[in-house]
């Protein structure tokens, strides 16, 4: 089983303008506080315009905090 890349989550809050496409598809037992943390930190950066999230096991909780991220900004 495949685990996210931890530094994901710091490149997305330092708002990096390489980091364009996040794809953690089929990776499963993604903890929901990181995922959450994520959508926070997606909700500040302005370069990640692709997200995906495939087979993750998204929970209602996380999907809401997903719908607030503006990805056009």
């Amino acid at each position: 089983m495949s685990k996210p890349n931890p530094q994901i989550l710091s490149r997305c809050w330092e708002n990096e303008n390489d980091l364009t496409v996040i794809n953690l598809n089929n990776i499963l037992n993604i903890p929901h506080e990181l995922l959450e943390e994520l959508m926070e930190a997606l909700e500040e950066n302005v370069y990640v315009r692709e997200l995906s999230l495939v087979n993750t096991g998204l929970t209602d909780k996380v999907a809401y905090a997903l719908a607030k991220v503006d990805f056009n900004q």
